[in-house]
């Protein structure tokens, strides 16, 4: 597919369904080819480890766990990551806090800007 976003797999840590969902959806038009949304740490460590990723939107607190084992488990791999979260950037380990922030509620057209720019080469 064409832009920026088109045939790319998007991993979205989310809890909240509705949520976790509007973000599939945003992403699937915008042409990813595919978006694995995972709503655990546990679920989105199995998802990296079968599945190439070329981004993924974080939650900080997903079913009051952290979700940092997962950012380090994509920076590690080297793939570029945002978080999308109602906590504060104060609450993001200092490796991460260069990542890019985005609070909730955030504006659909303000996430798929982010996530492209991720993607830029």
């Amino acid at each position: 597919m064409d832009g920026p976003l088109g045939g790319r797999s998007i991993l979205i840590v989310e809890d909240d369904s509705v949520l976790a969902t509007d973000l599939a959806v945003l992403l699937t038009r915008a042409g990813c080819r595919a978006v694995l949304p995972t709503t655990s740490v546990a679920a989105a460590l199995s998802t990296l480890v079968h599945y190439p990723v070329d981004a993924a939107v974080l939650d900080v607190n997903i079913q009051n766990e952290w979700v940092f084992p997962v950012a380090h488990s994509l920076a590690a791999a080297g793939v570029p990551f945002l978080f999308l979260t109602g906590y504060g950037r104060d609450s993001i380990p200092a490796e991460h806090r260069t990542r890019p922030f985005i609070q909730k509620p955030h504006a659909p057209e303000g996430l798929l800007a982010a996530v492209t720019q991720l993607l830029r080469p």
